[in-house]
């Protein structure tokens, strides 16, 4: 009983740094933490969609669990293999290809947050990028 209610507590709780971190090495690969993110910005970004908890964060990244690591794992055309190539390297490259992972955890939640929210996600990120 102790434990549910804890549980319940935790899940609750608004999304922070520690907790954005805690649940996502919970649900996304390991693999995909490869580099560091900017937590503030991405939890401001869920906010504007209303993903403010724990839960709410939790649920967005199961529900679309399935096709975030279909995308991931991916193969790359030519171009974008030719992309990464001069912005990554080559070594790089072929231990990606290997490993068939390109999206860091910051970039498998917005992709998560576009799965969700679609063409409204898309308008957002459109205006925050200048496009």
């Amino acid at each position: 009983m102790r434990a549910t209610a804890a549980r319940q507590k935790k899940s609750a709780l608004l999304l922070d740094a520690s907790g954005l971190v805690s649940e996502a090495a919970r649900i996304l690969p390991r693999r995909s933490n490869f580099c560091a993110f900017d937590c503030t910005e991405l939890i401001g970004e869920l906010k504007i969609f209303g993903i403010t908890t724990r839960s709410s964060f939790r649920s967005l990244l199961l529900n679309h669990r399935t096709r975030l690591l279909e995308i991931d794992g991916a193969p790359l055309d030519a171009s974008n293999e030719r992309f990464y190539a001069s912005v990554l390297g080559t070594e790089e490259l072929q231990k990606r290809l290997r490993r068939r992972i390109w999206f860091s955890w910051a970039g498998l939640i917005r992709i998560a947050l576009e799965l969700e929210f679609g063409e409204e996600y898309e308008g957002y990120a459109n205006k925050r990028d200048g496009v």
